[in-house]
């Protein structure tokens, strides 16, 4: 253990192994899955495992993450097993930080995370109905720069959320029912 990650109170990442091996769901799982609540569960908890391991591996410092990084991604792993269970709830967005500036390392897991489940549904609906989530990470991306301010990490986390928020409700609501396609000419 580095005496640095000890002194901040950091958390192994390996202390997560656990909670993930109970809701591993895979992009694959999820398009074998015909549309309906068994597939919008499944969207569900692949979503909130992705965005905890994209916090993990952008938050890893030695092995460690910091506190705040590990409550949500340890959240996240239990709000996606929770989704797995039969006639279960499905969550109504991702787990909300506490208050306080994002971290570059956070920022960064956050911005991969929309990138994959971005990337997911454009595959599965086409980029039409990711209009929203774009601007978001467009906007985040404006404003991103090498050593950012707290007020631009702000700003960023702000944009970062508001298209995790999108695309995270986009997949569960398109993989409950057939996504409407445009009109061919």
């Amino acid at each position: 253990m580095a005496i640095g990650s000890w002194l901040r109170g950091d958390v192994p990442v390996s202390r997560f192994a656990p909670a993930r091996e109970r809701c591993t769901v895979t992009s694959d799982v999820v398009e074998a899955l015909p549309r309906g609540p068994a597939r919008s569960a499944a969207w569900a908890s692949y979503a909130l495992v992705t965005y905890g391991d994209k916090l993990l591996a952008a938050g890893k410092d030695d092995g460690y993450v910091d506190g705040d990084t590990a409550r949500v991604a340890a959240s996240a792993y239990e709000l996606a097993a929770r989704c797995l269970e039969a006639d279960a709830p499905i969550p109504g967005g991702l787990p909300p930080w506490s208050a306080g500036t994002r971290s570059v390392h956070q920022l960064r897991g956050m911005r991969d995370a929309l990138d994959a489940l971005r990337t997911f549904l454009a595959v599965d609906l086409g980029p039409a109905p990711l209009a929203a989530a774009d601007a978001h990470r467009a906007k985040a991306g404006s404003l991103w720069i090498a050593r950012p301010t707290a007020e631009l990490r702000g700003g960023i986390a702000g944009a970062l959320v508001a298209g995790l928020d999108a695309v995270y409700a986009l997949g569960v609501a398109s993989s409950a029912r057939e996504p409407r396609r445009a009109p061919r000419a």
